[in-house]
């Protein structure tokens, strides 16, 4: 009988053992969610990367269907399909999007906002939003159209493609391309894939 008493009192956990176990469990929870935070933003940054490098392979072969004079040149009109293929900068849109954010050919993702635009500084081609997949540009600012600031806070997680153009018109011609990709604070890599031609 006593053992039977002694089976029915011990029913349960007390107060205390279900007050050390709720704190064991939120001291893993507190030393375990950082671990995953920081492997998702390594994954986020790898994808970036891998963008940009894929960005390079394709302006380098881009590069042996245009003269160095027509690497770069203002685009023409703000029709997002209205693509000219005079210049590698407008075939690099078509390549990219193919059009449309959704029939973006190269499946360009932004890793952190997952816009799948593609801007131009002179003019938007599928839309102005910020953060897009690509940014072809030729200034050093890195400026959206009609401004003259820096719009790197707006360019967060996005691959750069800076064209380093010199003259205007029919006499712009390109020095170099560079490829930069930016992080979830819009920090530009420290060094750019630069392509010297």
């Amino acid at each position: 009988m006593k053992f039977l008493k002694v089976l029915r009192k011990k029913k349960g956990f007390t107060l205390i053992e279900v007050i050390c176990v709720i704190a064991i469990l939120g001291i893993l929870i507190f030393l375990a969610v950082p671990q995953f935070t920081s492997i998702r933003d390594n994954a986020k940054q790898a994808t970036t990367v891998a963008s940009a490098r894929a960005t390079v392979s394709t302006i380098l072969g881009a590069t042996a269907h245009y003269e160095k004079d027509d690497w770069y040149a203002p685009r023409a009109g703000s029709v997002p399909a209205a693509y000219s293929e005079g210049s590698m900068n407008n075939y690099l849109e078509k390549v990219f999007e193919g059009g449309t954010p959704e029939n973006n050919t190269h499946g360009y993702s932004n890793a952190y906002s997952d816009s799948r635009f593609i801007l131009n500084w002179t003019s938007p081609i599928s839309g102005s939003g910020k953060d897009p997949a690509v940014f072809l540009t030729n200034t050093t600012t890195y400026s959206f159209a009609n401004s003259n600031e820096s719009n790197m806070e707006m360019l967060k997680g996005t691959i750069v493609v800076y064209f380093a153009t010199e003259g205007a018109g029919e006499s712009m011609t390109t020095k170099h391309i560079e490829v930069y990709y930016t992080d979830e604070n819009g920090t530009k890599s420290e060094k750019p894939f630069i392509i010297v031609l």
